[in-house]
């Protein structure tokens, strides 16, 4: 198995060496590459898009803003895993526009690494070939941030100003806000909006109804303001899932 090849994006030379030494414990046989300045790490991309199969990178750079090289990156590599690690909250929201991995806040822990591994189950090469796949829904309640992965989703209701996120498992999680604060994210996934109050993972369909989506122990309703778009919708995920398939 070749060994995981690694970037790692920090104007901090003392930060990025305490990330190199965490990762190496990990991952002794990690091919990690350091760059202390973001264009640097923009024009190896540029001139070899497939080099890293894992990027850690800062966010508040001199130059460039980190988001914005995570945009210009997705333009040549739309798979390559990106982990951001800074020591603001303000970037959250933005980083998961660029389908972000994660978002680590400084100081990192050996821990909060061994996690990001423990997810990833030691194989970034995993990850990256369904990256795009693996699509998350990100947001922070109650103090603490979330990031649930569109294949973890059965459905999504509201209600009362809280979305319910109802995973595969059985459980629910709850955030406050409504469902179109989550519209961008689910943009061009596996979501449909078949109602005010719902989403469903067409993945976890098991057919469609006159009056709904049967999922596994419930009917999600369709209402007649999204009929009409919910059933050509279907319809086209049915038949690019039959292509797929042959």
């Amino acid at each position: 198995m070749k060994p995981i090849t690694i970037a790692i994006c920090d104007g901090n030379s003392r930060d990025a060496g305490v990330l190199e030494e965490y990762v190496r414990k990990l991952l002794p046989d990690a091919e990690i590459t350091k760059f202390t300045k973001s264009h640097q790490l923009l024009n190896r991309m540029t001139e070899n898009p497939n080099q890293f199969q894992l990027i850690f990178m800062e966010i508040e750079f001199e130059e460039e803003n980190g988001i914005w090289v995570a945009q210009e990156i997705r333009k040549v590599n739309k798979k390559v895993g990106i982990i951001f690690m800074t020591k603001s909250e303000k970037y959250y929201r933005q980083a998961f526009d660029v389908f972000a991995l994660q978002y680590l806040l400084k100081p990192l822990t050996y821990e909060k690494i061994e996690k990001i591994f423990y997810f990833l189950d030691s194989n970034v090469q995993r990850y990256s070939d369904r990256s795009m796949e693996e699509r998350s829904v990100c947001f922070r309640y109650r103090s603490r941030f979330y990031t649930i992965r569109h294949s973890e989703i059965q459905y999504i209701s509201s209600s009362l100003h809280t979305v319910n996120f109802h995973m595969e498992d059985g459980g629910i999680i709850h955030c406050r806000g409504k469902l179109c604060d989550f519209e961008d994210q689910l943009k061009g996934s596996s979501f449909l909006r078949c109602h005010q109050s719902f989403f469903v993972n067409m993945n976890k369909t098991m057919g469609m109804k006159a009056d709904g989506f049967i999922m596994r122990d419930i009917v999600v309703p369709v209402s007649r303001t999204y009929m009409k778009e919910a059933q050509k919708q279907y319809r086209n995920y049915l038949n690019e899932k039959e292509l797929f398939t042959k």
